[in-house]
């Protein structure tokens, strides 16, 4: 009897250590990986682009080395923007290799071709495939990295007009290659500035879909700074705050005047610093109404 209630005691007590592992927070973020290129009249651009949504572990799950988050969602693909109307498409998912690696751009190496109605594009990993063949260490996983050397071992062709997928010769990729992509190349900085313009929604980053919450406790988290995570507060900004009417979002002005009012010394230049970008995006939908 003592031994079971022990026993008992014990489950009860990791119950209470594990329950609340991560942070009531989520935080959203995107990725553009090296190798964006333009079509000829530089009026969209073609890249490869990871995105996650996670929560940060807490308590005692960040014990040593700060813990591992909760992801909620990991993906990488082929996107295009048009930069005339700002619009954000994916075109190819690369998930399989997700599932394989990861999502990290350091990871991965990137060839692209863009002749305006087609893409040209390659990814292999930046460690040699057969590094990792002879590393596997289950059958299973030998079979998994040999089906996808495979099919990433080799470029593909993607027709904008059609949506259709079609492998490229090798040879034939690599002549367009050296003839197009110094000419059409993009400067990651530039590019990642205008994608500021792409609503998060078109990255397929909803934050209700992905971690659903009341929307009271997502506009408080953001207005108040107790999420840190810059694109998770712009995709509340723009998802859910956005929708308010006028009087609504003055209102919620006031509420971050307010509390800042309450805060004194390092709390407040800190609530300053960070809030600001918030504090003006809000006040831009004012000129939107």
């Amino acid at each position: 009897m003592k031994r079971l209630i022990t026993k008992s005691g014990f489950i009860i007590l990791a119950v209470i250590l594990l329950s609340g592992c991560y942070s009531e927070y989520l935080s959203i973020d995107y990725t553009v990986h090296h190798g964006a290129v333009w079509n000829s009249d530089k009026s969209c651009i073609t890249f490869v682009a990871s995105k996650v949504a996670y929560r940060n572990a807490k308590g005692i799950t960040r014990f040593p080395d700060g813990g591992i988050p909760q992801y909620l969602l990991e993906d990488m693909g082929l996107y295009i923007f048009n930069v005339k109307d700002s619009s954000l498409a994916e075109l190819v998912n690369f998930n399989d290799l997700v599932s394989w690696q990861s999502t990290s751009r350091s990871l991965w190496s990137v060839d692209l071709i863009f002749n305006d109605s087609v893409i040209y594009y390659q990814i292999t990993p930046v460690t040699d495939w057969n590094w990792f063949i002879t590393k596997a260490r289950s059958e299973d996983r030998l079979k998994q990295i040999k089906s996808l050397k495979q099919k990433y071992n080799k470029p593909y062709m993607y027709n904008l007009n059609t949506g259709s997928v079609q492998e490229e010769d090798t040879l034939l990729f690599r002549e367009k290659y050296q003839e197009n992509n110094a000419n059409h190349k993009a400067d990651l900085s530039h590019l990642n500035k205008i994608l500021k313009k792409a609503p998060l929604s078109e990255w397929g980053l909803n934050v209700t879909d992905i971690y659903p919450k009341n929307d009271k406790e997502y506009i408080k988290e953001t207005i108040y700074n107790y999420n840190k995570s810059v694109e998770t507060k712009r995709a509340v900004i723009e998802q859910i705050i956005a929708k308010k009417n006028k009087q609504e979002i003055e209102k919620l002005l006031e509420r971050m005047d307010n509390y800042r009012n309450t805060l004194e010394g390092l709390e407040r230049k800190e609530y300053d610093i960070f809030s600001a970008d918030v504090y003006k995006q809000i006040e831009d939908l004012l000129k939107e109404n």
